[in-house]
């Protein structure tokens, strides 16, 4: 069941509700095509960005024959690089994952154990403990034999 938002919040939150929808935010799309539909079936005119959503999702599917229109109206989600969603964590750089890999071996020196210097540096480069990891592994092979 699509969210209901009363019409003077949905007017403000309009072009929000659009960015969402277009992101792929099925409940945001659904909410846009009842309030389309609703106006269009009362005789109303409908709000120019709501006007602009759907000409953008049909441009979407009409500029690109492999598109798939509930894809288009934000009805399904684009794929992402993780199937099971997308993630929340950046992505690093390559300097990004050499500093990264230099804050680990950094922490380790001043003697926090491997398990611990991961999760610390994870947590300030706002990354998982396993990208940590790989990227340590991939500036120091030889790290591990130290532990």
């Amino acid at each position: 069941m699509s969210e209901v938002i009363p019409p003077s919040r949905f007017l403000y939150d309009m072009d929000s509700l659009i960015a969402r929808a277009l992101n792929g935010e099925k409940d945001k799309a659904i909410i846009l095509m009842n309030y389309f539909c609703s106006t269009v079936e009362r005789g109303e005119e409908v709000d120019r960005r709501v006007q602009l959503y759907i000409a953008t999702a049909w441009r979407r599917y009409l500029g690109d024959p492999k598109h798939d229109i509930a894809k288009a109206l934000g009805l399904k989600r684009p794929k992402a690089g993780n199937p099971r969603g997308v993630s929340k964590k950046r992505r690093l750089t390559p300097d990004g994952r050499e500093e990264l890999a230099q804050r680990i071996d950094e922490l380790r020196r001043n003697k926090l154990n491997y398990a611990d210097a991961i999760a610390a540096a994870a947590d300030e480069f706002d990354v998982s403990q396993r990208t940590a990891s790989n990227c340590y592994s991939e500036y120091f092979p030889d790290g591990l034999e130290n532990e």
